[in-house]
């Protein structure tokens, strides 16, 4: 049983770390071949639990053709960071709508580190039971 856990463990550490590399490709096209537009929240999505609330940003905004394309924010919190009515930088890629995403420092760096850091935390302790002789 302690060996299924470290290869499970091993196995989310591998699928953290490769959705950090996949983040890291789709911010390198967006910043490469991006254009920046101004996106309107015309909607946020509540999600309520026995922990609170969960927001997520539904974002409208005009591609190089003057037509409204929208899209729903990747990432969520358990604040409102952008309520309806409010101005959002963002960055797509002409062309392909599905590569859009908001242009911001904390956006970026957040998404980044939320794969990664799943990742390396899962792999260091299938790294660490294995190397110690714990198998968990």
């Amino acid at each position: 049983m302690e060996a299924i856990l470290t290869v499970l463990a091993l196995f989310a550490g591998v699928l953290g770390i490769s959705a950090g590399v996949r983040e890291v490709r789709r911010q390198r096209t967006l910043a490469r071949d991006g254009v920046q537009v101004t996106g309107h929240v015309y909607r946020v999505d509540v999600e309520r639990d026995s922990d609170g609330a969960t927001y997520r940003p539904l974002i409208a905004y005009r591609d190089e053709n003057g037509v409204e394309q929208k899209f729903r924010s990747s990432l969520s919190g358990g604040r409102e960071r952008h309520p309806v009515g409010s101005e959002v930088p963002l960055r797509y890629v002409p062309g392909r709508p599905g590569l859009v995403d908001i242009d911001t420092t904390h956006n970026k760096a957040f998404s980044l580190l939320l794969t990664f850091g799943i990742g390396v935390v899962f792999l260091s302790v299938a790294v660490y039971a294995v190397a110690s002789g714990e198998v968990l």
